[in-house]
């Protein structure tokens, strides 16, 4: 975004979007298909596994959840989904610092990329959204 746009009086409200969480699913999973989680309990904890190690937007899930009126099968589009972006390596969450700095080492930018990494390690991503009024 344009700093310029940032500056004060530009903007009256920042709100951060973190990726999906189980959390945010179920809400999902509860407006668009009328359903729980205790009504599909093993594609649930297929998909909260699958939460854990792939970062997509709730836009990015909702989609497939609006395309199929069927809640069981939406489901399973979900978890294909979640597979194929874990299959492409895209999107993946990286649990830890350590880990983060062997691909950071892979990539060849270590110097930069590890500072950064160090001064934000318990930076986590927010469940829904925060405001962060200016």
């Amino acid at each position: 975004m344009d700093p310029a746009l940032l500056r004060p009086g530009r903007m009256d409200m920042h709100i951060h979007m973190s990726y999906l969480t189980m959390h945010g699913f179920r809400i999902l999973a509860s407006n668009y298909l009328d359903i729980s989680s205790d009504e599909h309990p093993h594609l649930f904890a297929e998909i909260e596994s699958l939460l854990d190690s792939v970062n997509l937007t709730a836009a990015q899930v909702a989609e497939e959840i609006l395309r199929i009126e069927d809640p069981e099968t939406a489901l399973l589009e979900v978890i294909k989904l979640l597979k194929q972006k874990k299959s492409e390596g895209t999107n993946m969450k990286v649990e830890s610092v350590s880990s983060k700095k062997s691909i950071v080492d892979e990539l060849g930018r270590k110097e930069k990329i590890v500072e950064d990494l160090e001064t934000s390690e318990n930076n986590e991503q927010l469940l829904a959204c925060d405001l962060y009024l200016t």
